[in-house]
């Protein structure tokens, strides 16, 4: 019988591409908060996690071009979060690295809004726009 090292070399060949590598790091944790939400009978958000986790698995098998480890035998099932959390570890920076690279430009379409650029509102504003306002109608 194989040992783990073993399954993980096999697990880690079989996941080279970066984006391959992104998605399961990302999918393989959604789905097991899918798994425990469900356990926990929150079915709605539990299958979607659950579904969603898997689509982004099979999504980065399709980049990479192979076929899921799991079809080569069930105890994929378990060697998986074990690579997800050895990739973390090993590469914490290089894994934030590269997601920071390639959500950056994501940051023009969603930045944050500043609370020190924004007016300041106070009654006197207030009360003056509505005096603007009411001469406006006349």
């Amino acid at each position: 019988m194989p040992q783990l090292n073993q399954y993980m070399t096999q697990y880690d060949h079989e996941h080279t591409n970066p984006w391959n590598k992104f998605l399961h790091a990302v999918g393989i944790p959604i789905i097991i908060a899918g798994i425990v939400l469900l356990v926990m009978m929150h079915w709605r958000l539990g299958t979607a996690l659950f579904v969603g986790g898997w689509i982004m698995n099979f999504l980065g098998h399709r980049i990479e071009g192979n076929k899921p480890a799991f079809f080569q035998g069930l105890i994929y099932f378990l060697v998986g979060p074990l690579w997800v959390a050895k990739e973390f570890k090993a590469e914490p920076l290089a894994t934030y690295e590269f997601c920071a690279k390639r959500l950056k430009p994501l940051e023009l379409y969603a930045s944050p809004v500043r609370l020190t650029s924004m007016p300041q509102v106070t009654f006197s504003n207030i009360s003056a726009r509505c005096d603007t306002l009411r001469a406006r109608r006349c």
